[in-house]
């Protein structure tokens, strides 16, 4: 699919290219809005979070996108984004930030990290 078409499409986010948020059990998510209940991976001293980040999971979630299927763990920004395309998520947000980094996605094998973020723990 084009960049033009993937970027207008109802599934494709770049944060899966661009970012991981990581909580302090170690517990990995493509990013903040992602459903906490399916995290992506969780890195301790045996994985990496470059092992996360170029796992099967974040793979798959990738490629999903890439073909413009819907993923579970997006579901906050589909519902958000449901009947008033006037709403700002972070999914759109993305796409406006993080699109100058398009490479990454043609390189979908070993992206690299462009941001960061950790919740602190309570």
């Amino acid at each position: 699919m084009s960049k033009e078409k993937l970027l207008a499409s109802k599934h494709f986010c770049m944060m899966p290219w661009v970012h991981m948020h990581l909580w302090p059990d170690g517990k990995a998510f493509p990013c903040c809005i992602w459903n906490s209940d399916l995290p992506l991976g969780s890195f301790d001293e045996k994985k990496s979070v470059l092992d996360i980040w170029n796992g099967d999971q974040m793979r798959e979630l990738r490629l999903n996108m890439l073909n413009d299927r819907p993923t579970e763990g997006c579901k906050r920004c589909y519902l958000l984004e449901e009947g008033d395309n006037s709403t700002i998520t972070l999914r759109k947000t993305s796409m406006e930030s993080y699109s100058k980094h398009w490479d990454l996605v043609e390189k979908t094998d070993k992206p690299i990290v462009v941001v960061g973020s950790m919740r602190p723990g309570t």
